[in-house]
C-alpha cells in the first residue's frame, strides 16, 4: 500500500489557483515500466533545481510580467501551501515533456474545466457580497466603504466636501479588494489578489453587484443603482 501511495504522489502536478492535483490516468502510466518512474524524478529533480537558482524573488517579478502570469504566480504559492506534496510536484507546464500526449491532453481538459468552475464560483461570492440582501445586513463592510471616485474639490478650494461637484448619481461605493479577500468564503476558494481580478474582469458573466476599479484594480465599486437597496 505504501508503494501504490508513494507512486501516486510522484504523479502531482501544482495547477495555479487549482492547487495541486494528480494527473488522471497518470498512475496507471507510471506503473506501467520503471523507467517511467525514472523519468519523472528526473523532471522533478530539474524543476527543484531551477526553483533554487531563481530563489531570491527577482525571478516572480518576471513571470509576473508575462502572458498567464495569474495562474504562474498562484502555481507557486500553491507548491508552497503543499507541503511534502509539492516536493513530487510539476507545474503542468513541464509535463509536456515527460508524459505521453494523451495524458497531457487530458489533464488540460479536466484542470480547464476545474478552472472554470472556480472562476465562476469567485465571481459569485465576491457578487454576493454587494447584494442587497448581504449589503443590508453586512454593517462591517458598509462601514469600510467609501465614495468613490473621490472628490478633489475641497482639497481645491470648493469647500463642497465629501461630494465635490460630481453629481451624486455618478458617484459608487468602492470597499478595498484586501479587504474582501480577508472574508473566509472567498479565503476558501482563493487568496490571491491577482487571480481574483481576472475573474472579475475575465467575462463569464455572474456579476451584477460589484465591479472593479481603482488605478491599480485595487478597489470593487457597488454598482450603479444599488446605493439605496
Amino acid at each position: 500500500m505504501e508503494g501504490g501511495e508513494r507512486l501516486q504522489r510522484q504523479l502531482l502536478v501544482t495547477t495555479g489557483p487549482l492547487g495541486t492535483l494528480q494527473l488522471p490516468g497518470s498512475d496507471l502510466w507510471l506503473q506501467e515500466k520503471p523507467q517511467h518512474v525514472a523519468r519523472w524524478r528526473e523532471a522533478v529533480q530539474q524543476e527543484q533545481q531551477q526553483k533554487k537558482r531563481q530563489k531570491g524573488g527577482v525571478d516572480q517579478v518576471d513571470v509576473q510580467q508575462q502572458p498567464g502570469s495569474v495562474e504562474a504566480a498562484a502555481a507557486a504559492a500553491a507548491a508552497a501551501a503543499a507541503g511534502d506534496a509539492a516536493q513530487d510536484a510539476l507545474p503542468l507546464s513541464a509535463c509536456s515533456d515527460v508524459l505521453p500526449p494523451e495524458l497531457v491532453t487530458a489533464a488540460e481538459k479536466l484542470l480547464q474545466q476545474r478552472l472554470s468552475q472556480l472562476r465562476a464560483a469567485v465571481r459569485r461570492q465576491v457578487d454576493w457580497y454587494f447584494s442587497p440582501s448581504n449589503w443590508k445586513q453586512d454593517h462591517y463592510l458598509r462601514d469600510q466603504a467609501v465614495v468613490y471616485p473621490p472628490s478633489t474639490e475641497g482639497r481645491e478650494g470648493g469647500g463642497r466636501g465629501r461630494e465635490g461637484s460630481q453629481p451624486l448619481g455618478e458617484k459608487k461605493l468602492a470597499v478595498p479588494l484586501q479587504l474582501v479577500l480577508g472574508f473566509p468564503r472567498l479565503q476558501r476558494l482563493t487568496r490571491d489578489a491577482a487571480f481574483v481580478v481576472a475573474c472579475l474582469q475575465g467575462g463569464g458573466g455572474g456579476l451584477k453587484h460589484v465591479e472593479v476599479s481603482g488605478p491599480s484594480n485595487d478597489l470593487l465599486l457597488r454598482k450603479e443603482g444599488e446605493r439605496g437597496a
